[in-house]
């Protein structure tokens, strides 16, 4: 005899740019689970450096963390369950269809929680899908010439113009503010990419009107 899978529930990928749109949705992987539980929080651009230092970023979190989170980084906005598809000990993928949720929300950076109902949440771990709701791609470059960025619309492909980069440090300060010129490039000087400790980059943000996105500078490149 063979005992059937435990319940899971897990966000395939670190995948964290989700499109502007009516049809945003979210993948989500589960086994032997036909609902979930789903909490949707917003953090602030000031306390994306905080994230990423304390590990938060891009990760399961326990319920102490969630907690923690959720006082003193982010702010719960919405509440609610979600409808998965079930197959008996198979892992299976459904899209969580969130417009009518984020459709009253402003762009920024947000973190939906999942868990399996039922359990005692200070003894499994939360999945967590962070995402920012955005139409702006970035792609960076790093050499002896300093820090290069590109800013291209997620619908077009094409350049955007006028967008505001800024690369922020592991303390939270902003060692330098960029314009992209007229093919999406934004140019920032060696000496501001080599500082040390607390001075490091640590992730790209940029801001054009009612858009944002931001790429972090810790993680392996791609």
């Amino acid at each position: 005899y063979v005992r059937d899978r435990a319940p899971a529930v897990r966000f395939p990928g670190r995948s964290y740019v989700l499109p502007r749109g009516a049809g945003a949705s979210i993948p989500v992987e589960t086994v032997n689970l036909s609902e979930i539980d789903l909490v949707l929080s917003r953090v602030s651009d000031r306390n994306l450096v905080q994230s990423l230092k304390r590990d938060f970023f891009g990760r399961p979190m326990s319920q102490w963390q969630a907690e923690q989170f959720n006082d003193e980084i982010a702010e719960e906005v919405w509440r609610g369950t979600g409808e998965v598809q079930t197959a008996l000990n198979r892992e299976v993928l459904t899209r969580l269809p969130l417009g009518d949720v984020l459709k009253d929300l402003p762009t920024g950076i947000y973190v939906l929680s999942a868990r399996e109902p039922g359990n005692d949440s200070y003894d499994v771990l939360s999945a967590a899908q962070w995402f920012v709701l955005s139409d702006l791609g970035v792609s960076t470059w790093k050499g002896s010439d300093g820090l290069t960025t590109a800013v291209r619309a997620l619908g077009d492909a094409g350049a955007v113009v006028g967008a505001e980069v800024r690369l922020i440090s592991q303390a939270n300060a902003v060692l330098g503010s960029v314009m992209t010129d007229a093919d999406g490039f934004a140019r920032f000087a060696p000496g501001l990419t080599r500082g040390r400790g607390t001075a490091a980059p640590a992730l790209v943000q940029v801001e054009t009107g009612d858009d944002f996105v931001f790429l972090p500078l810790t993680d392996a490149a791609f």
